[in-house]
């Protein structure tokens, strides 16, 4: 999504729209990133036993 924004930019677009451009594409990276993290550290942890502290 924020990849198929910036292909519009050029050296004439004003800095305005490349600031709401690099918005709309970290806002878009911060919402799928993270269950992708989550879902690689956890996926190898599954079978694991869980430990009980002592």
């Amino acid at each position: 999504m924020g990849g198929a924004a910036s292909l519009w930019l050029g050296p004439a677009t004003p800095l305005s729209a490349v600031l709401a451009t690099y918005l709309l594409f970290s806002i878009f990276l911060g919402t799928v990133n993270p269950p992708i993290t989550n879902t690689a550290l956890h996926a190898g942890r599954c079978d694991e036993p869980q430990s009980s502290a002592v």
